[in-house]
């Protein structure tokens, strides 16, 4: 569990892992969780805050196999997915203008979403 009083938000935040050992030199291991990020001080409080933010949020996957060769050599092969969500954004960059530098800014927001599949 987590919780911030500048956001007013309470949040769970599962993970779990699991290896397993198939034979003396074999291993399967799995991993899923998910992972938040309350904004900081700036992003709230500063010119360009906004105090309705949310906490950007992160779920992540992966699993793989592992080979040991050996005593010193160890061949992984692993798989990873995640996806990002609620992500913090402020657009503040000078323009020209009719000629004229001027500076658009914009409060920060939770604008942007990614995602990084299977590898």
């Amino acid at each position: 569990m987590e919780h911030s009083e500048v956001t007013s938000q309470t949040l769970n935040s599962p993970r779990a892992s699991l290896t397993w050992s198939i034979k003396e030199h074999w291993r399967l291991h799995a991993m899923a969780g998910r992972y938040y990020q309350f904004p900081d001080f700036e992003q709230v409080f500063a010119r360009l805050g906004t105090r309705s933010l949310r906490a950007e949020r992160a779920t992540n996957m992966s699993g793989g196999v592992e080979a040991l060769l050996g005593d010193r050599v160890r061949l992984s092969f692993e798989l990873f997915d995640r996806e990002d969500a609620n992500l913090f954004f402020s657009l503040a960059e000078p323009r020209l203008d009719g000629g004229f530098v001027s500076f658009v800014e914009l409060p920060f927001r939770n604008a942007l979403d990614s995602h990084a599949p299977w590898i």
